[in-house]
C-alpha cells in the first residue's frame, strides 16, 4: 500500500521543541521578574524604590508599570513600626495587570504578628532545653502561652522544609549527636545562620520563614 504524502501539519518532533521553547521562555520570564523581596531596613528598601521605573513586574512581565503604593505598619499602626512597603503594577493605562508586589524587612514574620527576633528567642530557649511554656515567656513576645505552643506546634511541622533549604545553603554538620530530629533542626539553624538565624533565613533565602 503506497504511503500518503504528508500534509503541512506539524512535523515529527514539533510538540516536544515547542514544549521546550515553552519551558525556557517561562525559566527566562521567572528569571526576569525575580526581585529581591527581603531587607534589613527602610532604607535599603528605599534604594530599591528608586529603580521602579525600570522594574520588571513579577506577575505580567511589564517593565516600568510598577508604582509606589503603601506602607504595611505592625498591629496597631504606625506606632508599633513599619514591617514593609508595596508598590502596584499600574493597570490603567493597558500595560500592567494590577497586582501587587510587597517589600519586606527581615525581621517581619508575614501573616503572624510576631517579629523574627522574638521567634529566635524562643527557638534559642527551646535549644536550650526550657519547656515550651518558659521559653515563651523568656521570649518577651507579649502574647499568650496559647499563640506560644502554636507556634512551636508550627515549627514542628514544618521543620523538614526548613531542614531541606539549609542543606541549599550548607550539608548538616551533625552526625546523630541530637536526641530528637527537633533539636537537630534548630542547632543546624542557629549554626548555619547564626543568633539571628530567622531574619537571616529570609534575607538569604528571600524566602517566608515557615
Amino acid at each position: 500500500m503506497p504511503l500518503k504524502p504528508r500534509g503541512p501539519g506539524p512535523s515529527p518532533g514539533g510538540f516536544r521543541k515547542n514544549s521546550v521553547f515553552l519551558f525556557e521562555l517561562r525559566l527566562f520570564h521567572h528569571i526576569l521578574c525575580r526581585m529581591k523581596r527581603y531587607f534589613d531596613t527602610e532604607n535599603d528598601i528605599e534604594e530599591v524604590l528608586e529603580y521602579l521605573p525600570e522594574a520588571v513586574c513579577p506577575h505580567c512581565g511589564a517593565r516600568g508599570a510598577l508604582v509606589r503604593h503603601d506602607n504595611i505598619w505592625r498591629s496597631g499602626g504606625a506606632e508599633n513600626g513599619l514591617r514593609g512597603k508595596r508598590v502596584f503594577c499600574d493597570n490603567r493605562k493597558g500595560r500592567g495587570c494590577g497586582g501587587t508586589v510587597a517589600f519586606w524587612l527581615s525581621d517581619t514574620l508575614r501573616g503572624r504578628c510576631l517579629r523574627a527576633a522574638e521567634l529566635m528567642r524562643f527557638i534559642l530557649g527551646v535549644l536550650a532545653g526550657s519547656s515550651v511554656w518558659k521559653a515563651w515567656k523568656n521570649a518577651e513576645t507579649g502574647m499568650t502561652i496559647r499563640t506560644g505552643c502554636r507556634t512551636f506546634t508550627r515549627f514542628v511541622d514544618t521543620q523538614s522544609v526548613i531542614r531541606t533549604e539549609l542543606f541549599g545553603l550548607t550539608p548538616p554538620t551533625l552526625q546523630g549527636k541530637e536526641k530528637t530530629s527537633l533539636s537537630a533542626t534548630l542547632k543546624i539553624l542557629k549554626e548555619t545562620l547564626g543568633v539571628n538565624a530567622v531574619s537571616a533565613y529570609q534575607k538569604t533565602l528571600q524566602k517566608t520563614f515557615p
